[in-house]
């Protein structure tokens, strides 16, 4: 299937095999069609996912997988902001430190964003 050459334009998220084969393919369904010259489509069949991967992968840009956010405990996140750990369980106790101040919660072990307790400290929001 080399001759295939997948398109993507902005307007429409759909793949597009260029001509000469005039092919769109439905990368959720996996369908492949043809135009018709009235403006409606033919279901000529279903691609294999190999395919669908195959004729995608080029077009992906993006990677699969977000960074992770950096998230470390109380003892980390005190000697990083100059706290003592003890105050960031007490304000974790008393409803201080929430989720937009960067409180998150792994399981049952408490862990901060970082790069959001930092902002909320600097900028004033907890102290």
């Amino acid at each position: 299937m080399k001759w295939l050459k997948a398109v993507r334009s902005k307007s429409d998220p759909s793949i597009r095999l260029e001509p000469p084969c005039g092919v769109y393919v439905d990368v959720c369904e996996g369908k492949l069609w043809q135009p018709l010259p009235d403006g409606k489509f033919a279901l000529l069949g279903k691609a294999d996912l190999r395919v669908v991967g195959a004729l995608l992968a080029p077009l992906v840009k993006a990677p699969a997988v977000l960074p992770a956010p950096d998230l470390i405990g109380f003892a980390e996140a005190a000697q990083r902001s100059g706290l003592k750990r003890k105050t960031l369980y007490e304000w974790k106790r008393t409803g201080k430190l929430r989720r937009e101040h960067g409180l998150r919660m792994l399981g049952r072990s408490p862990r901060i964003e970082w790069s959001v307790f930092k902002a909320c400290i600097d900028n004033g929001g907890l102290s």
